[in-house]
């Protein structure tokens, strides 16, 4: 606040308090009127005999009348004093109205601050899910990292006086097996970190709408490196247990490797179940129905009410149609793949 605002509004209190109030028609006291006078009552006692343009004449004048001003006129120079009058003419002419005063209810004032702080909460939470998911994609990457690694290195392991041993059936499944468990291995860790990289990157930047259009757009690739990890897999299983064959070249080596044969079989059926349970999961949501008009009810009703018996029974002992099978499918096609 300038001096000439300080000082309008000491002179405004220092005038108000020896003022006397006014009474409307009704006997009750106007404040706005009150106000109104008393402002024209100090300007008419002020600067009713002086000249407002000489700044000498109104600081003396204002030190004689108004004896608590007299310090702050004092500091003026005579540019403040002369914007000090026009500042309160303007005052008493009311060319500067007060702005209204607005009572704010602590209430009204709390509901906006939960709103926010709602909106920071899941704003929050669907950062921690996005980083969750991307960290699954990440392990994917991981794992299938450490079999294109082995399967690499499995390409020594065996001599060509092995090989001899092996027999030529095990020789060319384990010629197929070594370089598909890397070069599949290679093509699922590139696509897993690329895509696990860009979508941190525009999440980290808060472009939360380019992230979901980029994790659109490479579901079908994350998809194909889904598959192609399985296949490293099942090719390092298998790597494993032609090693194994080729080392032990005793009965109990034969025996060792049926056994590991076995723990294959198992490690596979258990990992089809596990698609299996998981489909529900990463399963798209339902469509919503479609509106229906009572006339459209009606004639529902009444197409029900002609079923014939024998058809409603062959569809109660139809199979269901989500199956192992089927959610293996979703699961690899849909919902943690897709954003």
């Amino acid at each position: 606040m300038s001096h000439a605002e300080v000082a309008s509004a000491r002179l405004i209190h220092s005038h108000a308090a020896r003022g006397t109030t006014t009474t409307n028609g009704h006997g009750t006291t106007s404040n706005g009127e009150s106000t109104r006078n008393l402002h024209a009552i100090a300007m008419t006692n002020l600067l009713q005999s002086v000249d407002c343009t000489n700044a000498e004449a109104v600081r003396e004048h204002i030190k004689n009348r108004i004896p608590a001003l007299a310090e702050l006129v004092t500091e003026m120079d005579d540019a403040t004093v002369l914007e000090f009058v026009a500042q309160f003419q303007r005052i008493v002419r009311g060319e500067l109205p007060r702005r209204p005063r607005r009572r704010i209810e602590p209430k009204a004032r709390a509901y906006p601050e939960n709103e926010d702080e709602d909106e920071e909460k899941e704003d929050k939470l669907d950062i921690e899910r996005v980083a969750f998911r991307l960290d699954g994609i990440e392990m994917y990457a991981l794992v299938v990292s450490l079999t294109a690694g082995f399967g690499f290195s499995s390409l020594e392991m065996i001599s060509d006086e092995e090989f001899e041993h092996l027999g030529w059936p095990f020789t060319w499944i384990f010629v197929v097996t070594a370089p598909l468990t890397v070069l599949c291995g290679l093509y699922a860790t590139i696509v897993f970190a690329l895509c696990s990289m860009y979508a941190k990157t525009a999440l980290g930047s808060n472009k939360d709408k380019e992230m979901g259009v980029f994790m659109n757009s490479t579901g079908i690739y994350r998809l194909r490196a889904f598959n192609h990890f399985l296949v490293s897999i099942a090719c390092f299983a298998i790597d494993v247990l032609i090693i194994c064959l080729a080392k032990f070249r005793t009965r109990f080596g034969f025996l060792v490797c049926v056994f590991l044969a076995y723990l294959l079989y198992d490690g596979l059926r258990d990992t089809k179940a596990i698609l299996a349970a998981a489909g529900p999961i990463f399963a798209p949501p339902p469509p919503p129905p479609p509106p229906s008009s009572p006339l459209a009810e009606n004639s529902d009703a009444d197409e029900s009410s002609r079923v014939d018996p024998h058809r409603h029974k062959q569809q109660q002992k139809s199979p269901p149609v989500f199956t192992k099978r089927s959610s293996m499918r979703v699961s690899l096609s849909g919902g943690f793949f897709r954003r």
